[in-house]
């Protein structure tokens, strides 16, 4: 298993694969106690997406974005912890699935490759998208400020 999380993890540290180890993979659904990612922390959604966990980064930032309704420093809060928490969990069920697919345990190592790996087109594309979508309202707030 290690081999394969290997190939599938791309600058897996020894602190990730010591985190990596403690999950149980047994089950349908791995196990793993709530473990503080860092870089999750830092770069919250937009690291689960260079991860390749599109999904649980669009469930991220859509809770985050309802939390920020009430209060956008809650939201803020909201996006970051969410990401630095719950990272190995949500890889770890990634790479189960990913598994999967690649037919474990007779794995096609070269798929494994192909499944996991970072996505560098997928945070880039997103800040893209996330500068055009609030730009008008940046702008609207700078030309309220300025005017008020």
């Amino acid at each position: 298993m290690e081999e394969l999380l290997k190939l599938h993890y791309t600058g897996l540290t020894d602190k990730d694969l010591e985190e990596f180890k403690k999950i149980d993979y047994e089950n349908e659904m791995p196990k793993i106690k709530p473990t503080f990612n860092a870089k999750g922390f830092l770069f919250g959604a937009f690291y689960l997406l260079y991860r390749k966990l599109y999904l649980e980064a669009i469930a991220v930032i859509i809770f985050a974005l309802l939390f920020f309704k009430l209060s956008p420093i809650i939201g803020i809060i909201v996006f970051f912890s969410l990401s630095g928490m719950f990272y190995y969990s949500l890889y770890a069920i990634k790479f189960q699935k990913d598994l999967e697919r690649a037919g474990y345990p007779l794995t096609d190592k070269d798929k494994i490759k192909e499944l996991g790996g970072t996505s560098k087109k997928a945070v880039i594309g997103t800040i893209i998208f996330t500068i055009f979508l609030f730009w008008p309202v940046l702008a609207s707030y700078i030309h309220y400020a300025s005017t008020h």
